[in-house]
């Protein structure tokens, strides 16, 4: 996906980032779920917590960016 296409309701992974934005803010919102959500990504993806973090983080912030959201994370 080039990062000046706009998102559309759902890409050809059948994820709507509407959706998906709003559910990684509520995750954000909450510090134990969090913790647990980037605690799970990391043993997934085989990276430390902090990576683990920043990636949530910057993935909210690019949704954030290409929907035009005013939410802050």
């Amino acid at each position: 996906m080039d990062d000046d296409e706009p998102l559309s309701d759902e890409n050809e992974f059948g994820i709507d980032p509407e959706q998906l934005l709003q559910s990684l803010l509520s995750l954000s919102g909450d510090d134990e779920l969090r913790l647990d959500v980037v605690e799970k990504l990391a043993q997934r993806m085989g990276l430390p917590p902090e990576k683990a973090d920043l990636l949530m983080r910057a993935t909210i912030e690019y949704l954030k960016n290409q929907s035009g959201s005013d939410e802050k994370a």
